[in-house]
């Protein structure tokens, strides 16, 4: 979740992003997973090995092949994931805070994290578990006011109408 304090509330209030919440936003865009990154690495030397071993007539021809072939994928892979991250910090910049008022129309818990997906008023966002789920009856009843971030559909806070 982003950070939210009442200088926070009071910028999104306004329509803007607060500064800890963009960065917060941009830590997440340069964040690195490495788990993600070992196993496409593994998955590529295997691909590469087994592509090249039997096609080779030394050892020392299919290294070569192979160490080229694998540089040249990481140097690939880090290109373009720098490529994505340049786009999306310019993004960041660019986002801005919208809301909705409307009572909760549906929500729908993801099976891979702490997120549901709710509708409020015809719109379709994505809200943290913490949210939704002790205020979910609440949110059903009554008008809400719904802040979000616009482009990503992310909910950052919600408070009576």
């Amino acid at each position: 979740m982003l950070p939210l304090d009442p200088a926070d509330v009071e910028e999104n209030r306004q329509g803007r992003l607060s500064a800890a919440q963009r960065a917060a936003l941009e830590a997440s865009v340069r964040s690195f997973n490495i788990a993600g990154f070992l196993m496409l690495s593994v998955f590529w030397t295997f691909l590469v090995c087994s592509a090249t071993l039997p096609n080779t007539h030394s050892a020392a021809q299919a290294v070569t092949i192979i160490v080229v072939l694998v540089g040249l994928f990481l140097a690939l892979y880090f290109w373009l994931r720098r490529a994505l991250q340049r786009r999306a910090l310019v993004n960041i910049a660019k986002y801005s805070v919208a809301n909705i008022t409307g009572c909760l129309q549906r929500a729908r818990r993801s099976q891979y994290g702490p997120m549901y997906y709710v509708s409020f008023g015809g719109e379709t966002l994505g809200a943290h578990l913490d949210l939704i789920k002790p205020h979910k009856k609440e949110l059903e009843e009554r008008p809400h006011r719904v802040y979000y971030i616009a482009p990503l559909g992310r909910v950052l806070f919600i408070e009576p109408a």
